[in-house]
């Protein structure tokens, strides 16, 4: 069994000025034909989800959002797969730096000349841990509706758990490298922290790390780099515009393969940055008890105008891989039996999705789950949340804190344990029929 997902980064919605709009409205038209081709081509497996490795937006804002998830349900439409199989980290660019208080920068800059200590002493406080992620507040809502949290104590952006044989999964771990970006970001200078560092270490669950800077913009770098070369398989980050792969022997028994991505909508084009992505195939080696990593890396042709194999960026020892995966041999070995056979690969997988805080699991949730947490954080606004929650009854009559971005969450999670996934989705319904006709009448 394996899973394809397409790997964007840099898409940069909003950083159009001028005629560049309608060059990049062209390119992202080009991207949707390219993976219907590219789908068809690849029958009878299917592309699964979304990765994307930061700077969906340019300025950070609610508008920028909007126009990515529209295009975004345009190209899981293309894929045919759920328009929640969508994973996102943030990058620089999805921050708000108009967001970004006098007080705001001031901690900022005690966190870049401090280090992690400052950082620390900041998150223990409340109002201190508000400005700081002030920054992200509309990538948060967007990330919210993919179920990809930032973790608002220092910690990560969101984690996925796939299936690619019974005891053989790989978890898709985001980190937030924009934790610490201000408004002039400089290498070396940025901090993940040890609450993001310290990456979980599970028998039968490799790594997969999305991240958007690589780590040498960390003032951690050296510490995250040995919990990434040793409890990860695949590094995948953005940032820098420009396409690359490598595959390094850690130690015995243990690979790692780092794939630095291209733009998928530079801010311009020209003979050293253009317009690039990947399909990613992730899948189980059974002779070697190993994780299977083949990328097909994509780019645009100037001559044809549109998406063609990328053949000359990537080294191609890099592009299709066994990696050695310690965490896969020291679980026991999977065994063929009822609804699995190691010789089928053309069955989707099963993504599982997690809760914030970890409290609902795929048992405890409607099949509908994922399209509802969907539309609840991204498609509708503050009051129309607020009112669908008090409609439902999930708000307690004794409630007595603020609603916050996290509290939406926890009475959002609260009502789908208590059953109210249906009287959600029904709700959600008359108010799409109701922007519908409205939209009609208009």
């Amino acid at each position: 069994m394996s899973v394809i997902l397409i790997h964007l980064s840099d898409i940069h919605f909003g950083q159009e000025k001028g005629t560049l709009f309608y060059v990049h409205e062209d390119v992202r038209e080009r991207l949707l034909d390219d993976v219907a081709v590219f789908s068809a081509a690849i029958a009878p497996k299917r592309i699964s989800g979304v990765m994307v490795t930061g700077d969906i937006a340019y300025s950070g804002t609610e508008e920028e959002y909007r126009q990515a998830g529209k295009w975004l349900d345009r190209l899981t439409i293309a894929i045919g797969c759920e328009r929640s199989d969508v994973q996102v980290v943030p990058g620089n660019h999805d921050i708000d730096r108009g967001q970004i208080s006098s007080a705001g920068a001031y901690l900022l800059k005690e966190v870049e000349e401090a280090g992690e200590t400052k950082l620390n002493v900041f998150l223990r406080d409340e109002n201190d841990r508000e400005l700081l992620y002030k920054r992200f507040h509309a990538y948060s809502e967007f990330s919210e509706a993919y179920n990809c949290p930032l973790d608002k104590n220092g910690g990560g952006a969101g984690d996925r758990l796939i299936e690619l044989a019974p005891g053989r999964h790989i978890r898709i771990v985001g980190l937030n490298t924009a934790l610490a970006c201000s408004k002039n970001d400089v290498e070396g200078k940025l901090l993940l922290g040890e609450r993001q560092r310290v990456l979980p270490r599970t028998s039968g669950e490799e790594l997969v790390v999305l991240a958007h800077h690589p780590l040498k913009w960390m003032a951690d770098a050296a510490e995250a780099a040995q919990y990434v070369r040793s409890r990860a398989r695949v590094l995948v980050t953005g940032h820098e515009h420009n396409p690359s792969a490598r595959v390094e022997k850690v130690f015995e028994g243990a690979d790692l393969l780092t794939i630095e991505a291209g733009a998928t909508v530079p801010p311009w084009s020209d003979e050293d940055y253009t317009y690039t992505f990947n399909f990613i195939e992730f899948g189980w080696n059974e002779a070697e008890d190993a994780l299977a990593v083949t990328i097909h890396p994509r780019c645009w042709s100037n001559e044809r105008m549109e998406f063609e194999e990328d053949a000359t960026r990537l080294d191609p020892d890099a592009t299709s891989v066994v990696l050695a995966s310690p965490r896969f041999r020291e679980a026991p070995k999977p065994v063929a039996g009822e609804g699995f056979a190691l010789a089928e690969a053309d069955e989707a997988p099963v993504i599982l999705q997690e809760a914030s805080d970890g409290t609902i699991g795929m048992g405890d949730i409607p099949a509908e789950y994922s399209d509802i947490i969907l539309r609840f954080f991204r498609d509708l606004t503050a009051a129309e949340r607020l009112r669908l929650l008090v409609e439902v009854g999930a708000i307690p009559d004794n409630w007595d804190k603020p609603l916050s971005h996290g509290n939406e969450r926890i009475l959002f999670d609260r009502a789908i344990r208590d059953g109210k996934a249906h009287m959600m989705r029904n709700r959600l319904d008359e108010l799409n029929k109701k922007d519908e006709d409205g939209g009609a009448n208009g």
